[in-house]
């Protein structure tokens, strides 16, 4: 017996930044992330690292909270840190 899940709440929550008017709009904001995410998945951060940390996070407008107008900073669990809304 096999069985399988599905968080259908992805089904509703299409990343807002496909929705920009052109790709050369979105993709500097998806460029961020995926820089974003590959620093913050290193085991040790340098001083370096946390500088640029920093600045993506202000770039992608998460420098004051963890909902920001394209990208939404969560916790474990999938849950975002904060409850504070712009």
């Amino acid at each position: 017996m096999r069985l399988a899940s599905f968080n259908v709440e992805n089904l509703f929550n299409r990343a807002s930044v496909m929705n920009l008017n052109t790709w050369d709009e979105g993709r500097p904001i998806l460029d961020a992330l995926t820089t974003l995410t590959n620093l913050l998945e290193q085991p040790v951060y340098t001083a370096a690292d946390k500088v640029q940390i920093l600045a993506l996070l202000t770039t992608l407008g998460l420098d004051d909270n963890d909902i920001g107008p394209h990208v939404i900073l969560r916790r474990n669990k999938g849950a975002p840190g904060s409850t504070r809304r712009r």
